[in-house]
């Protein structure tokens, strides 16, 4: 099984797992690319056009962990973009179902918020973490999983922000993307 994300192509951005990337020859490329077709949607002026570039060509070139898909959304009204990572993993009998929500976290400032979301996947669970995050620079970061177990597999959606206000603005818009997902058999071997 793969996983199949409905999303809106106009704001969202699949960040390449490896190069070339069609026509597209490195992280660099793609990151100008992306940034001037953005620019151009959004009328992002010269800074931000080049902050955004800087912030994809980053997104583009960090590690990845396993079964991770990495997507940017942009086009938004204070002209901010986010990054959500997407794990795609064989399902973990094991694995305790809180684990796939990022608990527990001793970092963790007051209780987790909990709560049953529904998607394509089914009934999942969302849960949003308020962290101390001293190493990162900041007093406070939010940090935010979506988790549905199917049959065959886990899928969990991570975020994180140290813009506390601007979680509250994203997380209909991430909720939507996260409920997007779904699973799509394997193509049939010729």
């Amino acid at each position: 099984m793969t996983i199949h994300i409905d999303l809106d192509t106009y704001h969202w951005t699949l960040v390449p797992e490896s190069y070339p990337a069609g026509e597209i020859a490195g992280p660099e490329a793609w990151a100008k690319l992306v940034a001037d077709l953005a620019a151009e949607a959004w009328e992002y002026d010269e800074r931000t056009r080049g902050v955004l570039e800087e912030e994809l060509r980053l997104h583009a070139e960090r590690p990845r962990a396993g079964a991770e898909h990495r997507f940017i959304m942009m086009g938004l009204p204070n002209a901010e973009f986010v990054s959500v990572d997407v794990h795609d993993l064989p399902r973990g009998d094991e694995v305790d179902d809180d684990v796939l929500l990022g608990l527990p976290d001793e970092r963790m400032t007051s209780p987790a918020a909990i709560e049953t979301v529904e998607g394509r996947l089914g009934t999942g669970r969302r849960a949003v973490r308020y962290l101390a995050a001293p190493e990162l620079g900041y007093d406070i970061v939010a940090a935010v999983n979506w988790a549905w177990r199917t049959e065959e597999q886990d899928v969990v959606v991570t975020f994180g922000t140290p813009n506390l206000v601007q979680l509250d603005q994203l997380l209909p818009h991430l909720d939507e993307f996260a409920a997007s997902i779904g699973l799509r058999a394997s193509d049939p071997a010729p």
